[in-house]
């Protein structure tokens, strides 16, 4: 049977699960008690036979999980602070949402393409690309690692880290193919080699490599000016082809977890998720395994089965 893939973020108070058929988000709220809210993905995310090539899947996936991720937070928000939420107010989220991910976009494209470049230009390594590609690489990973160490002391984000280690969790016990129980769940890691954050790594590694390539075959081969806003232009248009590429490295790097350059390679982002997840509380823990379960629709399977079982005695 082929091996389903399972992708998962924390929300506020929260987890979501995204499974190949479903999402769900699972918020506890104000009195206690968990709210699922289960919708199906988007067909055009999933059934578009282009958006299934190699490469393409990973900036599709991308894209589904920044759309996705940014309704799932405003929805949390609404349940775990108790707003009432109308229907008028659900379609309007869409379009908030998609608004917010485009400038999360650009302040991200800001931070850590432009501003990396724009310092790097200043040492005089324009004509030696390596080692230019190095130096922005750098760059770029001290400037992730302060921002999340800053935002680590914010105590909403520290509870946003321990769901972050739920859902990690849910996820390990599943695809070790326990059942998911408090007692199961609370065995596994909150470290995950799928995890954003090593994405965010492999990324930042890759980058330096292929950025290297680019514009050694851009400026040196090919004799263009070493202009700050042209390496931007053609580094941004290069973007989506890096962001496939790490894609495929992780999707491969999940499968092929005893590879010893592969290890080296998801190394970082690993040791970085003891600061991006922490160790969850069995109520937290609960939430994350129950937006799984909603998302595998478990609850479904288990009454099927158990009807069948009756029929069969």
């Amino acid at each position: 049977m082929k091996k389903i893939s399972i992708g998962g973020q924390a929300v506020i108070e929260g987890v979501m699960m995204i499974s190949p058929e479903k999402v769900s988000i699972a918020v506890r709220n104000p009195e206690g008690k968990i709210i699922v809210d289960v919708h199906k993905r988007n067909e055009r995310f999933r059934k578009t036979r282009i958006f299934k090539w190699f490469f393409i899947r990973g900036i599709v996936s991308l894209v589904e999980m920044l759309y996705e991720g940014i309704n799932a937070i405003n929805y949390s928000a609404k349940i775990a602070f108790a707003q009432e939420i109308s229907k008028d107010e659900k379609h309007r989220e869409g379009f908030f949402s998609g608004a917010l991910a485009f400038l999360g976009i650009i302040l991200v494209l800001s931070i850590f393409f432009f501003l990396p470049i724009f310092i790097a230009s200043k040492t005089g390594l324009d004509a030696k690309p390596f080692l230019f590609n190095i130096f922005t690489g750098g760059l770029r990973i001290f400037f992730f690692i302060l921002y999340i160490l800053g935002i680590s002391l914010i105590p909403e984000v520290k509870r946003l880290f321990q769901y972050h280690g739920a859902e990690h969790k849910s996820i390990f016990c599943w695809e070790d193919g326990k059942e998911l129980t408090m007692e199961n769940c609370a065995n596994y890691s909150t470290k995950h080699p799928r995890c954003g954050t090593s994405f965010i790594f492999v990324v930042f590694i890759v980058a330096i490599i292929f950025f290297s390539l680019i514009d050694t075959l851009i400026f040196n081969v090919w004799g263009l000016p070493y202009i700050k806003l042209l390496r931007l232009f053609i580094h941004l248009l290069f973007l989506p082809f890096l962001v496939g590429i790490s894609y495929e490295i992780i999707k491969f790097a999940g499968k092929h977890k005893a590879n010893p350059l592969l290890r080296v390679l998801l190394s970082p982002g690993l040791a970085f998720q003891y600061i991006t997840t922490k160790e969850p509380s069995s109520e937290q823990l609960e939430v994350g395994f129950t937006a799984l379960r909603s998302a595998l629709d478990i609850e479904s399977m288990e009454k099927v089965n158990k009807k069948i079982t009756t029929n069969n005695e």
